[in-house]
């Protein structure tokens, strides 16, 4: 399995941009990487919203466009073919609160 770390994350009004880095493919190419994120579920995975970020090992970004005044919870996530890896969650509220 691949190893990924979620990163920084910064919010504004309706965007959230993300950061993350897959540190370790685990052996197999990572197909996939990206962040996956909800409004209700407290550990997303990728059958929830997601932003592709590309493939491969390193650090990436992304974002995407939500609701103002909205509380988002994010991991980053890296696939390959022994399955998907994810990154610490995160929640942040559109408007710049960061929860810890």
């Amino acid at each position: 399995m691949p190893t990924v770390t979620t990163g920084a994350l910064t919010a504004f009004i309706s965007r959230v941009d993300c950061n993350g880095e897959v540190t370790s493919d685990g052996g197999a190419g990572v197909g996939y990487r990206g962040f996956c994120y909800s409004t209700t579920n407290t550990a997303p995975t990728v059958e929830n919203d997601t932003v592709l970020c590309g493939s491969g090992t390193g650090e990436f970004s992304g974002k995407f466009v939500g609701s103002q005044n909205t509380t988002y919870y994010i991991r980053a996530y890296a696939t390959n073919e022994e399955g998907t890896a994810y990154g610490d969650g995160k929640a942040i509220i559109t408007g710049g609160i960061i929860i810890p």
